[in-house]
């Protein structure tokens, strides 16, 4: 979104975790959202800005308020303690294809090179003292793997990954140098699966689903 001055709990381009600005209060912050509702993505293409098809709508006064609360929400989220505001990307050659303008949202450019951190974090970092002390366990054969063990070393507690054994080598390690403790186990997501439930059930862990 543009113009709207995210709060950052931590800067997104220096290293995970480094302090950022101070972040803005609820009300600024609502005040902000309410006074801005038609915004434009940032960075967005010149074919873009130029089509009014894909211009904002105008909306209600019902459907202002619900569009402030719901960029609220998404402009404080904890989720940016971790992961990037990643662009927006025209798809020309697919745009031309189907007669439309077709935007990319480039989450590859994640720390973890996908999407699935957004959901970790947020599940993680609502979590009390308590739990976060006890840690958290997922099922995974991949990013959201990645994602659950990045997010555990942004806030400082043990993370469990088990996946199947038919894994690649190249995730098994990418999993253990964000600090995850890997488990093998089955041959399938299934199998993986049903044994973390019976980790978090042994060990009073966390269940993180992707």
């Amino acid at each position: 979104m543009q113009a709207l001055g995210r709060p950052r709990r931590g800067s997104a381009s220096g290293p995970l975790g480094a302090p950022g600005p101070a972040p803005a209060s609820a009300d600024s912050a609502r005040t902000d959202c309410k006074s801005t509702v038609s915004l434009k993505p940032r960075n967005q293409p010149k074919e873009v800005e130029s089509d009014p098809a894909l211009q904002p709508r105008v909306l209600s006064s019902k459907g202002r308020r619900i569009a402030a609360e719901y960029l609220q929400r998404i402009l404080t989220a904890r989720v940016y303690d971790v992961a990037r505001e990643t662009p927006l990307e025209p798809a020309r050659a697919l745009s031309r294809r189907i007669g439309n303008h077709v935007l990319l949202k480039r989450e590859d450019q994640q720390p973890v090179f996908s999407f699935k951190l957004r959901g970790a974090y947020n599940k993680m970092a609502r979590l009390d003292a308590e739990a976060l002390a006890r840690g958290v366990i997922c099922a995974s054969a991949g990013n959201h793997a990645q994602g659950v063990a990045l997010s555990a070393r942004k806030l400082g507690c043990r993370a469990v990954v088990v996946m199947p054994v038919t894994t690649p080598k190249l995730k098994v390690d990418a999993v253990h140098a964000l600090g995850g403790e890997v488990v093998l186990q089955g041959e399938s997501y299934s199998d993986a699966y049903a044994h973390a439930l019976a980790l978090q059930a042994r060990d009073g862990l966390t269940f993180v689903h992707p």
